[in-house]
């Protein structure tokens, strides 16, 4: 008898959940669903909340202050191999979010802190989307040998430069790219619609300047075997989209590839909630929908985590 309830005493207080642990684990992961502040408040529970809720908070991660991209690679310089980090980050955006809050990383800034970024881009070898927006063009030489080869999708942008897709180690990976604000040579559009395994090339105007030169250059699409679509995507202050969609179509007609059923011309509203036009952020939003269910982290409003044996620490940029 005495045995027997010392024996229930030990069980409890080795294992004082009225539920089994698994479920309580769905349990968390289901409470996290679309709310990335409530999981980053269960993560700091404890550690074991923390190992789980991890891949939720980096599978998407938005840098976009130098001060984060400092932080977030020594968070995954430093973070334990039982910590997983390198492996669960899937979608990195680097650079401003919105164009009324550039921080230090505006266009060709010094702020940038290029060797970092190659350490993150090194470390994170399993993801899939990466943005870099206003990175200057005389630096994407320099990041495009280190993007990870599993990249299907690239954002970049705006006045990119040159991107030379031979370069990447991703190419054969690489399925989507989405330019921005970019003017490309003929050569250059002929290029990117011809890599092997690209099927979509997107060229996006934050406003109509200078969007005629993309459709001047459609033709790039009839000797392209492997493209499926090029779409040419213009943002607008007015909410009249339709409108716009009728103005850009107009401007198409007659181009030469502009009959060719792989061609897509769509446009959306650049205003922010304040109603102001905002270029970056359409952007940014657009990177997010081509994330389908994948939407950012707590790590994109600047919460980094770095775990330790004892416990786990949150700062706020």
């Amino acid at each position: 008898m005495e045995l027997g309830l010392i024996r229930s005493v030990d069980s409890e207080a080795s294992y004082p959940h009225v539920l089994p642990l698994e479920l309580i684990h769905e349990v968390f992961l289901h409470a996290c669903v679309g709310d990335a502040p409530f999981a980053a408040s269960l993560s700091l529970v404890c550690k074991t909340a923390h190992e789980w809720l991890q891949p939720v908070l980096y599978r998407s991660v938005v840098l976009t202050s130098s001060r984060q991209i400092i932080a977030f690679e020594r968070t995954l310089r430093l973070s334990p191999p039982s910590a997983s980090l390198d492996s669960a980050v899937q979608h990195l955006w680097l650079g401003p979010k919105s164009s009324h809050a550039e921080r230090d990383l505006s266009y060709a800034s010094t702020a940038w802190p290029i060797t970092l970024l190659h350490q993150i881009l090194a470390r994170c070898s399993s993801l899939t989307s990466v943005a870099l927006v206003n990175l200057a063009q005389h630096l994407m030489y320099r990041i495009a040998g280190v993007v990870p080869l599993r990249v299907t999708s690239i954002h970049v942008g705006p006045v990119h430069g040159h991107l030379d897709t031979r370069h990447l180690r991703c190419t054969q990976a690489l399925r989507c790219v989405t330019s921005m604000d970019t003017y490309l040579s003929d050569w250059e559009v002929q290029q990117l619609a011809s890599t092997p395994f690209l099927r979509r090339l997107r060229r996006f105007y934050s406003t109509r300047t200078a969007i005629e030169y993309a459709f001047d250059q459609l033709a790039a699409v009839r000797g392209a075997s492997g493209l499926e679509q090029m779409e040419i995507l213009c943002c607008t202050g007015a909410k009249d989209i339709e409108g716009t969609l009728e103005i850009l179509r107009g401007m198409a007609k007659g181009k030469e590839g502009s009959d060719d059923q792989r061609v897509i011309i769509s446009a959306r509203s650049s205003c922010d909630g304040d109603r102001l036009a905002d270029g970056i952020r359409a952007f940014y939003d657009d990177w997010v929908n081509s994330l389908g269910d994948d939407t950012p982290s707590c790590v994109a409003a600047g919460m980094y985590r770095s775990i330790s044996c004892k416990t786990a620490v949150a700062t706020e940029d």
